[in-house]
């Protein structure tokens, strides 16, 4: 029998509603159906655009990685005003901006080590010159540090170290308190944040009507508190808030005039007088503080970083600068 040899593979015949595109000059044949390129098989102008990206992030780590070593080596030595600049400038930047946000009131005070804050001892801090801020600040302008600082020494110098604290106070029934930029008595720039320019002093006042709407001559207490046998100005001797400016002429003379003025006024039904603050009344104040401690009517210790783009201007005591004349 003859015998049978295979012939040639036919060609398949071409699809005319779907040709096959004919390769770019100088690319390769594709590895398989499906498979992304390899770099061998890319056109060069592509080849370099994917390795680009990946050396220069490569470049760039190495980079850092060896500015932080040598920085770093160089501070483990003491020497080099190269990590002495560096760390300067870094310090600098973190300071400015410390002091911007605790002039803004966003930080809260943290507290420091017993090995770092007897390093802080003896650190020139920059306080304000020829200033105590002696007087009180309303609740939720300073902020407790609890049991960390036990002495007006400590307080202080923790302060000074911790670049998110630009005042301080302290006495002993509140501890040490810290807290952000603020103003005293009657300064009219910088922060809304606001602290009193006296000690703690007890004031003269007395509740005049036990309802602010009561008529006063249907008052049994208007009666009593307004009449000269009868009134106790030392129902009210921490300071009430909310009782308007100061009433000048006649009223700011005497506690007895200012009572006499209230007295007088249907709407008034609190009043107080302190010989170096004037007279206030008002028809109605926001609250009166609650005798807490013996040390109530103590004066603070306490301090001000100087900011050089603060401006202190203003009087800190309005009344008592005016040589008691309202």
């Amino acid at each position: 029998a003859p015998e049978l040899r295979p012939g040639p593979t036919p060609e398949p015949e071409p699809n005319l509603a779907h040709p096959r595109p004919e390769r770019e000059p100088g690319r390769q044949p594709r590895a398989g159906a499906g498979a992304a390129p390899g770099l061998d098989a890319m056109a060069p102008a592509e080849r370099k655009e994917r390795l680009t990206l990946p050396r220069c992030l490569g470049l760039a780590a190495l980079g850092t990685a060896v500015i932080y070593l040598t920085s770093m080596m160089l501070m483990m030595n003491n020497g080099g005003d190269i990590a002495e600049g560096t760390s300067n400038a870094m310090r600098g930047a973190k300071s400015a901006s410390a002091a911007a946000a605790m002039m803004r009131g966003d930080l809260v005070p943290q507290t420091l080590g017993e090995r770092a804050l007897e390093e802080a001892r003896g650190v020139n801090c920059g306080w304000k010159p020829d200033e105590q801020l002696v007087g009180r600040c309303p609740k939720g302008v300073l902020y407790p540090t609890g049991a960390a600082y036990k002495d007006a020494a400590e307080c202080a110098a923790g302060c000074c170290v911790l670049e998110n604290c630009v005042t301080w106070q302290f006495r002993p029934d509140t501890g040490c308190l810290h807290g952000p930029d603020v103003r005293i008595g009657f300064e009219k720039e910088g922060t809304s944040k606001w602290c009193e320019a006296d000690p703690p002093t007890p004031w003269q006042g007395q509740h005049t009507k036990l309802k602010p709407k009561e008529k006063i001559a249907e008052s049994a207490k208007h009666k009593e508190a307004c009449d000269e046998a009868t009134w106790d100005p030392t129902e009210l001797q921490t300071q009430c808030l909310g009782l308007g400016d100061m009433r000048r002429g006649e009223p700011s003379k005497s506690a007895a005039n200012c009572r006499d003025a209230c007295c007088a006024d249907e709407k008034c039904d609190t009043w107080q007088w302190r010989a170096d603050k004037g007279c206030f009344y008002n028809s109605k104040g926001f609250r009166c503080y609650e005798r807490t401690s013996e040390h109530d009517f103590e004066p603070f210790q306490g301090q001000r970083k100087f900011l050089p783009d603060r401006d202190y201007s203003g009087i800190h005591h309005k009344f008592k600068d005016q040589g008691g004349k309202a």
